[in-house]
């Protein structure tokens, strides 16, 4: 950050800040859905008082069956884990969570082209180069309320805040800052191959998110350093030429 600025890449004249929902780590099947573990705990609580009403009739009779207790168990087993995720959840005040990395929420995500366990990538950029002057990764989904900690990001890593910010008000505002930050999310994703995070925790997302946007803004200073090295080619010579005709 510090090198672009340095190197006039920043002008400081028009920044625009969006996100975008990049997958976590953990696959959607294992996660918990507490409308959908609510459903399987009263469907468990109907099939533990049939089997245990099973259970006492048969008790009475010379060959009980062995398998109704085997049953029986795996259903309270199953039951006592339901209730214990749910607890989880109440604990974390969620409704959806995964157990392998909790930080983790549901989001859309256009690259799944359904609603998956993701976070939410912000990034700031500059006009004037499309470098990024401020990124983080958070667990909140809507890109509104994510301004005002954006400001405060480019402040503390480029030192000020642009003459102008556009972020998601008013459909002319946000067409303007598509064309700004749409392309470099784009890059991020297609050309580095970045559509899934490989860490767990908000933590280690963070520096991921971090790492991913330092790698995006070296490559616009290579393209810079290229550009400001490379010679111009000759000028073409353009002296007129006489043609005599006899």
């Amino acid at each position: 950050m510090r090198g672009a600025v340095e190197a006039d890449m920043v002008g400081f004249v028009l920044h625009a800040v969006d996100g975008t929902k990049i997958a976590a780590r953990v696959p959607n099947r294992g996660g918990w859905h507490k409308k959908k573990l609510l459903a399987l705990l009263e469907k468990l609580d109907r099939k533990i008082t049939e089997l245990e009403k099973q259970l006492e009739e048969t008790s009475v009779c010379d060959a009980p069956d062995d398998a109704l207790p085997k049953e029986l168990g795996e259903c309270q087993a199953l039951r006592k884990k339901v209730r214990s995720a749910l607890h989880r959840l109440e604990e974390k005040n969620k409704t959806h969570l995964h157990p392998s990395d909790e930080d983790a929420c549901v989001m859309p995500c256009k690259e799944q082209n359904r609603n998956a366990f993701a976070y939410n990538g912000q990034a700031v950029t500059d006009e004037h180069s499309g470098i990024l002057v401020a990124c983080e990764a958070t667990t909140d989904c809507n890109d509104k309320q994510q301004l005002n900690a954006m400001l405060d990001k480019v402040q503390e890593q480029a030192g000020q805040n642009a003459e102008c910010t556009l972020a998601d008000t008013g459909p002319r505002r946000a067409k303007k800052r598509g064309y700004l930050i749409e392309p470099v999310f784009a890059f991020i994703k297609r050309h580095l191959g970045f559509r899934r995070f490989t860490h767990y925790g908000l933590c280690n997302i963070q520096a991921q998110c971090s790492l991913m946007c330092t790698t995006y803004n070296l490559h616009q200073l290579f393209q810079h350093w290229k550009r400001v090295n490379t010679p111009s080619p000759p000028a073409a010579n353009t002296q007129s030429q006489v043609c005599c005709t006899g």
